[in-house]
């Protein structure tokens, strides 16, 4: 079983790179803004613009349009449509 402290250590093991990886293999084509920040198409809710940004030092996504904050597993929830126990197989 999962708790919130597995998921906050699973969250430490994810690096920058891995975002990038994981934001350009759904098509967000991210880039660095500098060294914390990287900035994506909102991927979260299918749009076009480049506001989604990821925060190195938090580990959170920020969606300025719409989607407000979350984490590596809700934007896995909010693209995939599947509920938290699923955005973590």
């Amino acid at each position: 079983m999962f708790t919130k402290e597995n998921i906050t250590e699973i969250k430490k093991l994810i690096t920058p790179a891995n975002i990038i990886t994981f934001l350009e293999e759904l098509g967000g084509n991210p880039k660095f803004d500098n060294e914390s920040v990287i900035i994506s198409r909102t991927i979260c809710h299918e749009g076009n613009s480049r506001k989604l940004y990821y925060y190195c030092n938090t580990s959170t996504f920020h969606c300025y349009t719409n989607c407000g904050t979350f984490d590596i597993f809700e934007l896995v929830q909010k693209i995939f449509k599947v509920d938290f126990f699923q955005s973590i197989y």
